[in-house]
């Protein structure tokens, strides 16, 4: 699973960002995988979870995040942007899901079921 560490975050997250004006859920995760891990992946190959998010505190309406699956060839992950990400690096599932905040570690059971069904897998309420 390829892992971020935002300089702004105490945790680590799954690679992502906002969508831009007109552009498609997985054109946008290609364009984050390229701008937060020099990752040259265009579309990813499929849609894994659709995960919702309840609004809180600091997070005023509710959010909704895409997680795709994307077949990387020998490329290797690496730092694009110090002024926003400080580490980028490849780890195994399990310690992925505990790298990641309470709010997303959940996508990784689900993108893992997913991958196994063949199918998209729903998180939320």
């Amino acid at each position: 699973m390829l892992l971020v560490k935002p300089c702004y975050r105490p945790y680590w997250q799954l690679p992502g960002g906002l969508v831009e004006h007109n552009e498609p859920p997985q054109r946008a995760a290609g364009r984050e995988l390229g701008e937060e891990a020099g990752l040259p992946i265009d579309v990813p190959d499929r849609l894994l979870v659709v995960y919702w998010m309840p609004a809180r505190d600091d997070r005023p309406a509710p959010m909704i995040n895409w997680t795709f699956h994307a077949s990387i060839v020998h490329s290797a992950p690496q730092v694009v942007s110090p002024d926003e990400i400080i580490d980028v690096q490849f780890v195994p599932w399990d310690k992925a899901e505990k790298l990641l905040s309470d709010e997303d570690a959940p996508r990784l059971p689900a993108a893992r079921r997913a991958l196994r069904q063949g199918s998209t897998v729903y998180v939320g309420g």
